[in-house]
This record gives structure tokens, C-alpha cells and sequence, in this order.
């Protein structure tokens, strides 16, 4: 359980992947964020025979959450090394890779979010021909500050109820089915209480 932000699309040529990359560097130098710049052609420990697409771009962020993922394959087309490696290795080819990237926002709070948030929609305008976000907190959708603290604040007072019961009964848990791990979750967290999770997580603004 994790506020997730699910972002794809094309960018208008592949000759402004260099400037994406120049501009997101002196982001993360003013936020004294980590970054790594990609080029999987190079990089040494890739397979030169791999049918994974050659990826060209940046990752960057907090060191304590998962990294933004601005790579291309030659195309123009986003996609993360992460998402082309498992989905790859699910069809056994890259044919149907489904192109997109993600970035779990949740352990770096609310204020970290609306900075990746900001930056996706400076980018998307300024270079991406097509663009898509699915953002489970609704913020980039909505703008709505007090939403999103709302939905960090229940998915963190979930998980810390839920890593209590588990370090108190993870023993009695050795064995058990998968239905019966759901209700033991149901039981810590309350039946109402996982459903409202669910429901305001998925809900959608008109």
C-alpha cells in the first residue's frame, strides 16, 4: 500500500531527450535530489544480445523513495527499465510492452509529491507530443492539497497498524492460506475501514 503516480506518453522529438535531461539535473541540484543518467546501450552490465528496447534518459529523486523515470526507447516513447524488464520477461518479447513508468511518492510525504507533480506537468507541456497520469491520491487530477494528506495519512496509519500485528502474530501466520491472511488483515484494520481505503483511493472527480 503505497500512493502511486503512473505517468506515460511520447516526446515530441527524440533530439530534446538531452534538454529533458540537462533540465531535470539542475532540478534535483537545487532540490539536492540523487540522480543517474541513463543510456542502456552503455551501460556495462546489459546484455548486448538483450531484445530489451535501448533506453535513454534520467531517474532522479529522494534517496528514501523510488525514483522518477524519464527514459525513451528510440521511438520517443516513455518507458522504465523496470517496467520493460518485468513485462518482458512475462511475454518473452517486447512487442506489447505496455509504455509507461511509475513513482511510489508515499514514504517522502505530501510535500514530495506535489514537487514530482509540478515538475510532471512542466514536462508533459513543454515536451511530450502525448501524455497520461493516473495519480491514485487524485492530486494531479484535482490540485486538492488536503485530499492527498488524507490519503498518505490513512495508507501510513494502516501500514503501522498492520506491521504492529504482524511483528506481535507474524508467527501464527506460517502456513495459512491467502483467504485467511485477508481476514486477518481485515480484522486489524477493520472490514469498513479497508473498504473506505479502497474506495477513496479508486473514487474519481467528475
Amino acid at each position: 500500500m503505497a500512493i502511486t503516480i503512473h505517468y506515460g506518453g511520447s516526446i515530441k522529438s527524440i533530439e530534446l531527450i538531452d534538454e529533458l535531461v540537462d533540465e531535470m539535473v539542475e532540478v534535483c541540484n537545487a532540490n539536492n535530489w540523487s540522480y543517474q543518467i541513463v543510456d542502456t546501450k552503455t551501460h556495462k552490465n546489459i546484455d548486448p544480445n538483450d531484445p530489451l528496447p535501448h533506453l535513454k534518459g534520467i531517474s532522479f529523486g529522494l534517496d528514501e523513495t523510488e525514483s522518477v523515470w524519464l527514459t525513451f526507447d528510440s521511438t520517443g516513447k516513455l518507458l522504465s527499465p523496470m517496467v520493460a524488464v518485468f513485462l518482458q520477461h512475462d511475454t518473452n518479447t517486447t512487442e506489447h510492452l505496455d509504455y509507461h513508468a511509475f513513482t511510489k511518492t508515499q514514504s517522502a510525504g505530501p510535500e514530495y509529491h506535489v514537487k514530482i507533480v509540478n515538475i510532471l506537468k512542466y514536462i508533459s507541456g513543454k515536451y511530450f507530443s502525448a501524455w497520461n497520469v493516473n495519480d491514485e491520491s487524485q492530486y494531479y487530477e484535482t490540485g486538492n492539497h488536503d485530499y492527498l494528506i488524507e490519503a498518505m495519512t490513512l495508507i501510513d496509519k494502516s501500514m503501522a497498524a498492520l506491521n504492529e500485528a504482524f511483528a506481535a502474530h507474524g508467527g501464527s501466520m506460517q502456513g495459512k492460506t491467502e483467504v485467511e491472511i485477508k481476514e486477518f488483515i481485515e480484522q486489524v484494520l477493520g472490514k469498513e475501514a479497508l473498504d473506505i481505503k479502497v474506495i477513496k483511493l479508486g473514487d474519481q472527480e467528475e
